[in-house]
């Protein structure tokens, strides 16, 4: 793991913050914000962090275009999460937003501090809630694919097996 994909990032940003500690969700498009968030992180408190993830230059160049720009009154702090062959592109990054570097070995050096959003308001326990739920749908869904996957994977050793014992499949 080379820590370029966006995968391997969300990973190495989920265990910086730890998961056992803070509520982390994953590709929140629906439900809370007006804008998809790559990561969304509820400390114990109810104050959320965003992390928007960018795996190449291009992407860091088209986000600056946005009109939403990741504001949100629920985000106190947004950060970006970009692999260490991007660090040159810095500059591409909105100065409001703090800026974490994934080393190749997965460790997450904090390049710059977020500046806190002056607009912030504390999540309210229904959308602590809401953001607990669309997390734990996120854990469901990845149950179902793994276990389609695990039976597909059977499926083809068996076969395999088949074909060298000369046993003809049902």
């Amino acid at each position: 793991m080379n820590h370029e994909t966006t995968a391997e990032i969300e990973l190495a940003i989920a265990k910086k913050y730890g998961w056992r500690q803070n509520i982390i969700v994953p590709n929140v498009s629906w439900g809370l914000l007006y804008h998809e968030a790559d990561l969304l992180i509820m400390s114990k408190l109810g104050v959320l962090t965003e992390i928007e993830i960018k795996v190449s230059r291009l992407d860091l160049i088209a986000d600056s275009f946005k009109r939403q720009k990741h504001r949100s009154k629920i985000i106190k702090y947004l950060y970006f999460a970009i692999p260490r062959k991007l660090e040159k592109s810095i500059s591409s990054i909105q100065e409001n937003a703090g800026i974490y570097i994934v080393e190749t070995n997965g460790n997450v050096k904090k390049e710059r501090n977020a500046t806190t959003n002056p607009d912030f308001i504390k999540l309210k326990d229904e959308q602590r809630y809401n953001l607990a739920r669309l997390g734990a749908m996120r854990i469901w869904n990845l149950k179902q694919r793994l276990h389609e996957s695990i039976q597909s994977y059977k499926n083809i050793i068996k076969t395999f097996e088949n074909k060298n014992t000369g046993v003809k499949d049902d």
